[in-house]
């Protein structure tokens, strides 16, 4: 149970920071 809250964590951890960094590239332009 702990094994699968810790990765969905680290799942949504990548995909916000993927998310600012596509906002940041979005907003150079």
């Amino acid at each position: 149970m702990g094994l699968e809250r810790v990765s969905f964590a680290v799942c949504l951890g990548m995909a916000s920071v993927y998310f600012v960094l596509s906002l940041s590239e979005l907003m150079d332009f």
